[in-house]
């Protein structure tokens, strides 16, 4: 029999979420899939390309690019081209490659898959250090995924009222038959918390690569997650708990580079974890975006991130070159990302000086040496911190849910952009902040779409 990869098959399942087909159901997804004997067997579903590449949609619709006309007119995919303009894009077309929700789902059915195996191997063999770092690793990857497809097409977290809205389907196990239904943000996030932590007790202190999870890579989601929640005083907890297991800042200062792009991911040490945005959409392609001109500016010519993170084009415009991953979009975490968590919610905790402390700290490596920063007033401390991150954090699949989280808040940010000369607008809270779900998907399964 013809073995379908096994993306294919998980993205097919989630489109097709769930249709009973006896011809479907009966092809294995992948002959690894089909006898998972081994530790290895069972190590090696969570290790294809798919795992590590994180949902790339939301970054298509911030504002901090733009493209120029022409490149706008050589879209060739309808999804890139809406999402671009912030048209409501409900059928998800394969671009450059696979979907942010179809790499998602088949990282999460992979998980599904080795956690129910894993539960028979122990059961016949017992429990190991490796067969439990591999089931750490099922519950971080499923962890991972559902986080960022909740944050793209789920509504915005605000505790309040998160059992009234709606979150994502939520997959538990690897049963195609399974009807599918939308949890509600409570249940979702309350879903990825319990992941995470299962995660964070049974990974191990230090990965043997950066693009295996560690227990720091775990915590550091964790802290993510609770920002997005904002739940200030968990952020800022497992933030500091993160940077108690590892991960320290690179002084730019003593940073020299050669090449196209000056960072490796491996060699960085900053890095937590490993990962990268899709590149499913050509609007994304370093040689096309182009960073807006008043965001470029803002980086002080003192900032030696405005000459690290950027090159000038020959037409003038600028490009960004500083993706931890090279000509990929590193989406990862830092240690740099947990000092700014710190920093912010402390500030909201009007722990002023602890906050200001965590701030001068992180811009000392990233300043030139022996700049004088001036004393921030606790008045503007939270949006000078706000504004940090946006710049540090910047092309990274964080801007587009920061600005969702923000809004939630009260801060009225309008994104907008010029397209062929005619003003676009995304105002503040406006529901195409939730993507649409795929329209197959709301066809087959019945599940509810957003509200438009």
């Amino acid at each position: 029999m013809n073995m379908k990869p096994l993306y294919v098959v998980a993205s097919v399942f989630l489109l097709s979420i769930i249709t009973g087909c006896d011809s479907f159901l009966d092809e294995k997804p992948d002959q690894k899939l089909s006898i998972p004997t081994t530790i290895e067997d069972l190590n090696a579903i969570l290790s294809g390309t798919g795992t590590l590449k994180g949902v790339q949609e939301s970054e298509v619709m911030t504002d901090d690019y733009y493209l120029l006309d022409a490149d706008y007119d050589a879209l060739f995919c309808m999804t890139d081209i809406e999402l671009y303009s912030w048209k409501d894009p409900n059928f998800i077309q394969t671009c450059d490659g696979d979907s942010g929700w179809g790499y998602g789902y088949s990282t999460i059915y992979r998980a599904n898959v080795v956690l129910e195996a894993l539960e028979k191997y122990q059961a016949q063999y017992g429990v190991s250090q490796k067969s439990e770092e591999v089931k750490g690793r099922a519950y971080f990857l499923r962890a991972i995924n559902h986080l960022e497809i909740a944050q793209a097409w789920g509504e915005v977290y605000v505790a309040e009222d998160a059992d009234k809205k709606q979150g994502i389907p939520l997959k538990l196990n690897a049963d195609f038959n399974e009807k599918t239904t939308r949890a509600t943000l409570a249940e979702t996030f309350g879903q990825i918390e319990d992941d995470f932590l299962k995660a964070s007790q049974l990974l191990p202190v230090r990965a043997e690569k950066i693009h295996l999870p560690s227990r720091a890579a775990a915590l550091s989601y964790m802290a993510r997650m609770y920002l997005y929640m904002n739940d200030f005083p968990k952020a800022a907890e497992y933030a500091d708990l993160t940077l108690k297991e590892g991960g320290s800042l690179l002084d730019y200062n003593e940073f020299t580079f050669s090449g196209r792009y000056p960072f490796t991911v491996d060699e960085h040490k900053e890095v937590l974890y490993g990962r990268a945005l899709s590149g499913a959409h050509y609007s994304m392609n370093v040689g096309i975006r182009k960073v807006k001109q008043d965001l470029y500016d803002s980086y002080p010519i003192n900032d030696l991130r405005k000459k690290i993170f950027f090159s000038e084009n020959v037409d003038g415009t600028i490009r960004f070159i500083g993706s931890y991953s090279g000509a990929s979009l590193f989406s990862g975490t830092t240690a740099a990302e947990m000092y700014l968590i710190l920093a912010e919610t402390h500030a909201r905790e009007q722990n002023y000086d602890l906050s200001r402390s965590l701030l001068l700290s992180f811009l000392q490596h990233r300043l030139l040496k022996n700049t004088a920063i001036p004393n921030i007033l606790d008045d503007n401390l939270l949006d000078e911190v706000i504004e940090q991150r946006r710049k540090e954090l910047l092309f990274r699949g964080v801007r587009f849910t920061d600005v969702k989280r923000l809004n939630s808040l009260g801060a009225g940010i309008k994104m907008k952009r010029i397209i062929k000369g005619k003003e676009e607008i995304l105002p503040s809270n406006d529901p195409r902040f939730n993507l649409l779900i795929p329209e197959q998907v709301v066809r087959m399964s019945g599940v509810k779409q957003n509200r438009r």
